[in-house]
């Protein structure tokens, strides 16, 4: 397995307006290189360092405040890729809860089920019981029944 070797270089992505990218193709950018065009990167680079260049240019001129601007900005939206990550992080988190929550909702409601099954039991059980002491206490104490007249 090769040893893993850090770039040199970094990934960046951009869309553009379809007439921008039609413009900069007839001049003969985001062409290819074996028709003596200009590749997308080298562009890419080239208008990045321009815009640095006048970045730095203007800076020298008005006391950095545009440099500090802009670094202002990207530190602004760095921050927001953060604070995009912690949101989707939370979001993730939040969907976690909510069906743990619906699953403690359908436990709770199978209690409840299996609570009034347990109460009817325990109701039907004492009518049973309550039956049973009526049933004594209507018979007079110390009467001999039909079957114990031999005794």
């Amino acid at each position: 397995m090769p040893d893993k070797q850090e770039r040199t270089t970094r990934k960046v992505g951009a869309w553009i307006p379809p007439e921008l990218y039609d413009n900069l193709r007839e001049m003969g950018y985001f062409g290819r290189p074996d028709q003596g065009e200009v590749n997308q990167t080298d562009t890419i680079v080239e208008g990045l360092k321009l815009l640095l260049e006048k970045v730095s240019g203007s800076s020298s001129s008005q006391g950095g405040a545009q440099l500090d601007d802009v670094k202002e900005t990207v530190g602004d939206l760095r921050e927001m890729g953060e604070l995009r990550t912690q949101v989707g992080a939370l979001m993730a988190r939040n969907e976690e809860l909510l069906k743990f929550n619906q699953k403690l909702e359908g436990e709770l409601d199978q209690a409840h089920r299996d609570k009034e099954v347990v109460q009817n039991l325990y109701d039907n059980y004492m009518r049973q019981m309550q039956t049973l002491i009526q049933q004594k206490a209507i018979e007079a104490p110390g009467a001999k029944k039909w079957w114990q007249i031999w005794k």
